[in-house]
């Protein structure tokens, strides 16, 4: 599902800057390789660690981020504690949550402190790289968008 954009969009002044993050070799090829095609986007990074992601988003300053939960040093949550921290340091930023996990707690973490500008993807759901365009420019412009399957887990009922 898509929210409604909430701001004016990256992509009217120019293309929508990104940095990209996972700590799989190919996964981080494949993002660069599908975001590096896409004309309405800039990849401007491609991270293995979220130290090394915080440290593209303050040389780049981003529109938007695309990341994995779990990512080197930690190997835990470090993706969303990032997001995180982005709503406090670069609130304009959006991120893009690209996981395997289809977990409550990880999404209510990502979505802590409003929906606006955040997207929780699972890999294997994205059908193709126009999917995961459409997120990234939705988050650009203020929006959110949730996989249908993580939608549903988070209703009470489970339907």
């Amino acid at each position: 599902m898509v929210g409604a954009p909430r701001g004016p969009s990256p992509s009217a002044a120019g293309a929508i800057r990104v940095v990209a993050a996972d700590d799989c070799v190919l996964i981080r090829r494949a993002l660069a390789d599908a975001l590096g095609e896409a004309p309405e986007l800039e990849l401007v990074a491609v991270c293995a660690r979220a130290d090394e992601l915080r440290t593209a988003i303050d040389r780049h300053r981003p529109d938007v981020v695309v990341t994995d939960i779990r990512m080197p040093p930690t190997m835990t949550d470090d993706g969303l504690r990032l997001a995180a921290e982005l709503r406090r340091t670069h609130p304009t930023v959006g991120v893009v949550v690209l996981s395997v996990y289809c977990e409550p707690e990880y999404v209510v973490s990502l979505l802590r402190g409003g929906v606006d500008r955040r997207a929780y993807l699972l890999k294997e759901r994205l059908a193709d790289v126009a999917q995961l365009v459409a997120a990234i420019r939705a988050v650009a412009d203020g929006g959110s968008v949730i996989d249908a399957r993580v939608a549903q887990m988070l209703r009470p009922d489970g339907t």
